[in-house]
């Protein structure tokens, strides 16, 4: 069809057919062209790699801080910060053609409180074998012990390549499967499952986990599915998401935050910090709020975040006084709308991705002491470690229900906040990367 309309007489046509092609064919560079991973090298890895004093780690990325701030760069940034404070040599390099293909200008290293991101500039970010060799020779440079390669497979395929060039290990982390992610927006789990891309980028990233010597993840879901799809379970580790001494601080009292921030300091405010994507469910929360409003409750909603999907929540729901939009924030700031809510409503729909994947989120909100509302799946559970109450997604009334009875709960999130404190804090959780990297490294 694009090809039919670049003989158009109409140049907004052959423009838009154009663009039509040109994703077509990064698409296939990215998926079918030069796919096929190398196999394991071996079924335990025995590597020694060099005797240096720390271990020297190369983190392989997709995307980075300060260009983009999402739950991935924020989980990157933390892990590093916290390998680094382990003894662990810990850099990173970004994918091909990042962030200049993005439209932003970049040296070729920026470091970010501490941790240094070193970019591979180039004009087409989706060859893979080009991405390869420059990174295989990148970590030559740098004398890299461990490859490590987060989400997504065209990560993965070039650190393999890297990693067989040099001799030295690769780890994978599976942050994500970005084949479901991608199901939410292309007509649901059932339909998009049919489709030749779903099937070729899942086909990919199973390759990828399969010749990695070992896989790390989030959560024991994500653990389950990555075992199904033939990796051996003494090479999968998971390490959650975790929070940094900035978030366990005390928390404020709400009514000065809310002064502040120009929030009224009487309502029950509930709200999200997320990034909006459709999945996140936020019209739930939304429709909750407003039919507790119908029903005499003082209740009003914030939404902190962009994406995808702000622009049709902000048509449905338009402006309203018990709304309030706000645009994404940093990590300071976020903390002061975490400390202005009663509640933090992570209302996410049903489907494969959210069922399986864990997020960040929740963590951030129990160390705040916020109550937790969530949609009661999985993912959802492993991410609270059972601190919240759970409704059933999708189901507005049942969530206005939940809204009525938040002072009843609120004990929630002063036991979500001592668990948080005992058990996902990144300097204990980095200790699953150290196990990870003595396997595949020996040291």
């Amino acid at each position: 069809q694009a090809r039919v309309a670049l003989e158009s007489t109409s140049p907004s046509g052959r423009r838009r057919a154009r663009r039509v092609l040109r994703r077509v064919a990064r698409i296939r560079r990215e998926l079918i062209d030069g796919a096929t991973a190398p196999a394991p090298r071996r079924p335990v890895p025995v590597y020694r790699g060099s005797q240096r004093d720390a271990l020297r780690v190369l983190h392989v990325l997709k995307n980075s801080l300060p260009q983009v701030q999402a739950g991935y760069t924020i989980r990157t940034q933390e892990v590093m910060r916290a390998q680094q404070a382990a003894g662990i040599n810990a850099q990173a390099v970004t994918r091909l053609g990042f962030p200049v293909a993005q439209g932003h200008l970049a040296a070729r290293t920026e470091v970010v409180s501490g941790v240094r991101y070193h970019r591979l500039l180039a004009a087409d970010g989706s060859d893979v074998a080009q991405f390869g060799r420059r990174l295989a020779h990148l970590a030559r440079q740098e004398q890299t012990d461990v490859l490590h390669a987060a989400t997504d497979h065209v990560n993965g395929r070039a650190a393999l390549f890297a990693a067989h060039e040099l001799g030295c290990p690769m780890v994978y982390e599976v942050r994500g499967f970005l084949e479901d992610s991608w199901a939410t927006r292309h007509g649901g789990d059932e339909r998009a499952a049919s489709s030749e891309w779903y099937t070729l980028a899942r086909a990919r990233e199973s390759e990828v986990m399969r010749a990695s010597d070992a896989v790390i993840t989030l959560g024991p879901s994500m653990a389950d599915e990555i075992r199904s799809r033939g990796v051996a379970a003494e090479r999968v580790w998971i390490v959650p998401n975790a929070v940094n001494d900035r978030f366990l601080t005390p928390p404020r009292e709400s009514g000065s935050v809310r002064a502040a921030l120009g929030l009224p300091r009487e309502r029950t405010l509930v709200g999200a910090i997320t990034t909006v994507h459709s999945f996140e469910g936020l019209g739930t929360l939304l429709a909750a709020v407003l039919m507790s409003r119908e029903e005499g409750v003082d209740v009003g909603a914030v939404i902190v975040g962009n994406g995808p999907a702000l622009g049709s929540l902000k048509r449905h729901f338009g402006e309203h006084d018990a709304i309030r939009w706000v645009d994404r924030v940093d990590v300071d700031a976020a903390i002061d709308w975490y400390d202005s809510l009663d509640a933090v409503v992570i209302p996410r729909e049903d489907y494969r991705v959210t069922r399986l994947v864990t997020p960040l989120k929740p963590v951030e909100a129990l160390a705040r002491e916020r109550l937790v509302i969530a949609s009661d799946l999985p993912a959802l559970r492993e991410a609270t470690g059972g601190h919240a109450r759970f409704v059933a997604p999708g189901d507005v009334e049942a969530l206005a229900a939940e809204l009525r009875l938040i002072d009843t709960h609120r004990a929630l999130g002063l036991a979500g906040r001592a668990w948080v404190i005992n058990e996902r804090q990144w300097s204990r959780v980095v200790a699953g990367y150290q196990d990870a990297y003595a396997f595949v490294s020996g040291r």
